[in-house]
C-alpha cells in the first residue's frame, strides 16, 4: 500500500515536510508531478520517494483562442485522454490506497488522478495549508484573459452554469478554458462546482485551524472537515513557547520596538502584471511605509510569499532600507505588531487568529475585501489614511496562541498510520 502526494509551489515545503514524516513510519510515499513549475523543485525529494510525472499539458496556446476550433479540440482532447489513462495505470500499477492534494480542481492531469481514484477506492484528502481562495480574486486572474468571458455564449451557460460566475462588471467568466471545459465534460472529469475547494471528487478536507474549518462550513460543503494544523503552525506554537531564546537567534527582531511585516504583493507571480508594473506598485507601498514611520522604534521586516524570488526583492532592502527575511513569515508571527499589505492574503488567517493588527493598503483597482469584516483588519482607500493608521501604532500586548492546542506531526502520525 502507498500513499500519493500531489504538492503545488506554494504548498512544497508542507508537502515535502509532510512526506518525511510518513517515511519516518515506514509508509511508501509517491509524489505524483502535474506541472513544470512543480517539476522544477523535485531535487528537493527526499531519496526513499518514487516520483512520477504526469505533467499538464502546456495551455498557453489556449490563451489566444476564444472560440473553439475543431483541430485545437481534438489536440487538447487526446493529451488529456493521454494523462487521464496513464493516471489510471499508476494508480493500479503502484497500488495507491491514500491521496493528499493540494485541491480537486486544480487542473485536468488533478482531475483525472482525483476520477480514476475514485473508481479505484482510493481514499483523497485535501490538504492545503492556510486559507481559501475566494470567488473574487479567481475571477480577478480570469477577466486577464478575453479568453475566459462567456458573456455572450448563451449555449454555455446554460450547460455549465456552476462553471461560470459572474463578476462586478456583469460579464460572466468560466472557471476553465470553455474548450478545456468541453473536454472536461466529455472525459467525465468535471467537478461539481469548480469555484468551491472541496466540491470535486475528495472525501476528506484536512485544515490548518478551526476558523478556516468554520469557512469550509460556511461552503455548505458536506465533507469530513479535520484540523490538523500544519509546519506553520508548529513554527508559530514554538515561537510562542520559546519566545526569549528566539529572540536571541533572531537578529533581525528588535524587542522594545513596533516590528511590522511587510508582503509585497505577487501580482507578477499570479501572472496578473508585468514584473515592471508590479515592482512600481510594490515600491508605492513602500515608499508610504518608509514616509509614515518616522519614529526610531520601529522595525520592518519583509516576508516573501514562496512564488516571489528574493532576488527579484533585494531593490527594497537597498533602496529601503528594509530587512528582507529569507524565512517563512510563520516564524516571526507572534513577535510582529501589525502586517502591512497592499491585497488581501490568505496570513491573514493567522494575524486574526493571534489578534495581530492587519493595515491593507486597498488603493488599486483589484479589490478583494474578503476580509472587511475581520476587526483586526483595516481596508484603507487612501494614501491619507494609510499614513495616519501607521503613524499611530504601537506595540501589541494582546496577542494570544489559539494553536497552543494543535500538534501536526501527531495529527499527521494518528490519520495516516491507521
Amino acid at each position: 500500500m502507498s500513499i500519493a502526494l500531489i504538492p503545488s509551489t506554494t504548498s512544497w515545503n508542507n508537502y515535502i515536510n509532510l512526506s518525511k514524516l510518513l517515511i519516518k513510519k515506514n509508509q511508501k510515499v509517491i509524489f505524483l508531478i502535474t506541472n513544470n513549475h512543480v517539476k522544477k523543485l523535485k531535487k528537493n525529494i527526499p531519496k526513499q520517494i518514487t516520483v512520477i510525472e504526469i505533467i499538464e499539458p502546456n495551455k498557453e496556446l489556449l490563451l489566444e483562442i476564444k472560440n473553439q476550433r475543431i483541430y485545437i479540440y481534438i489536440l487538447y482532447f487526446i493529451l488529456f485522454l493521454k494523462n487521464y489513462l496513464k493516471s489510471l495505470i499508476f494508480i493500479k500499477l503502484l497500488s495507491i490506497k491514500k491521496i493528499i492534494t493540494v485541491g480537486d480542481r486544480e487542473n485536468g492531469t488533478v482531475l483525472s488522478i482525483l476520477k480514476n481514484a475514485k473508481k479505484n477506492n482510493v481514499k483523497v484528502f485535501i490538504y492545503h495549508a492556510g486559507g481559501i481562495s475566494g470567488k473574487n480574486m479567481l475571477v480577478i486572474s480570469r477577466k486577464m484573459h478575453e479568453c475566459f468571458d462567456v458573456t455572450l455564449n448563451k449555449w454555455f451557460i446554460g450547460r455549465y452554469k456552476n462553471q461560470c460566475n459572474q463578476y462586478k462588471n456583469k460579464k460572466i467568466y468560466s472557471f476553465y478554458h470553455p474548450i478545456l471545459t468541453k473536454i472536461f465534460d466529455r472525459l467525465n472529469i468535471l467537478p461539481k462546482n469548480p469555484w468551491v475547494m472541496g466540491s470535486g471528487n475528495s472525501d476528506v478536507i484536512l485544515v490548518e485551524s478551526n476558523f478556516v474549518k468554520k469557512l469550509y462550513k460556511k461552503s455548505n460543503l458536506k465533507k469530513k472537515l479535520l484540523v490538523i494544523g500544519s509546519n506553520q503552525v508548529d513554527n508559530i506554537n514554538k515561537s510562542f513557547k520559546f519566545n526569549n531564546s528566539l529572540l536571541t537567534n533572531k537578529k533581525n527582531l528588535k524587542t522594545k520596538s513596533i516590528n511590522i511585516g511587510f508582503m509585497p504583493n505577487i501580482w507578477f507571480e499570479h501572472n496578473l502584471l508585468s514584473k515592471y508594473n508590479a515592482m512600481k506598485r510594490n515600491s508605492l507601498l513602500c515608499k508610504i511605509l518608509k514616509d509614515s514611520v518616522i519614529k526610531k522604534n520601529v522595525n520592518i521586516l519583509v516576508f516573501l510569499h514562496p512564488k516571489q524570488k528574493i532576488k527579484n526583492y533585494l531593490w527594497i532592502e537597498k533602496k529601503y532600507k528594509f530587512k528582507l527575511i529569507n524565512e517563512n513569515i510563520s516564524h516571526y508571527m507572534s513577535y510582529l505588531d501589525c502586517l502591512y499589505i497592499g491585497f488581501s492574503s490568505t496570513i491573514i488567517y493567522w494575524a486574526s487568529d493571534l489578534n495581530i493588527r492587519v493595515i491593507i493598503a486597498n488603493i488599486f483597482p483589484e479589490k478583494n475585501e474578503v476580509f472587511k469584516k475581520f476587526k483586526n483588519v483595516n481596508y484603507l482607500n487612501s494614501i491619507t489614511k494609510i499614513k495616519s493608521n501607521l503613524k499611530t501604532l504601537k506595540k501589541n500586548k494582546k496577542k494570544t496562541n489559539i494553536y497552543k492546542n494543535i500538534n501536526f506531526k501527531k495529527n499527521v502520525f494518528s490519520l495516516f498510520m491507521e
